[in-house]
């Protein structure tokens, strides 16, 4: 007697699309940090700076200094933002962290777990409640985005 299984179909082929969607916007980003957030800004099709610097928490100068490529590399808790705010699929945010050469997965550092925890778990939540989270963790509110 064959197992009945509780999969639809349908989510598998959502899948694939996702996962093609994903890589092919990977494949886009390669390279840079600058780079690859200027193409996340333009996929999204992000109407302004200054919207930008409100969904990220972010100085409006500092995306427009990240766009144009005149910054250094940001710190990994400015990517984290930029990830949280934009909503970013886990795959696509884990890209933006390796341009600036940052691996949560293997830090060990608790606030980098719970960062990992929040980028495959809330990813679809946004930044306000990825603070929020990191507030009930009592980790100490210098680990906020």
């Amino acid at each position: 007697m064959q197992k009945q299984n509780n999969y639809n179909i349908n989510n598998f082929s959502c899948f694939i699309e996702e996962y093609d969607e994903e890589t092919k916007l990977i494949k886009m980003m390669n390279g840079t940090f600058h780079h690859a957030f200027k193409v996340l800004y333009d996929y999204y099709k992000i109407p302004s700076i200054n919207y930008m610097s409100k969904l990220c928490k972010i100085n409006h100068k500092t995306i427009a200094s990240y766009y144009d490529g005149t910054s250094s590399e940001p710190h990994y808790k400015k990517v984290l933002a930029i990830c949280a705010g934009l909503c970013l699929p886990p795959r696509i945010s884990k890209y933006l962290l390796s341009t600036i050469r940052v691996d949560l997965s293997i830090s060990p550092n608790i606030q980098d777990h719970l960062y990992y925890k929040l980028l495959h778990e809330a990813y679809h939540e946004g930044l306000d409640i990825w603070n929020e989270y990191i507030k009930a963790s009592n980790i100490g509110e210098e680990h906020l985005l």
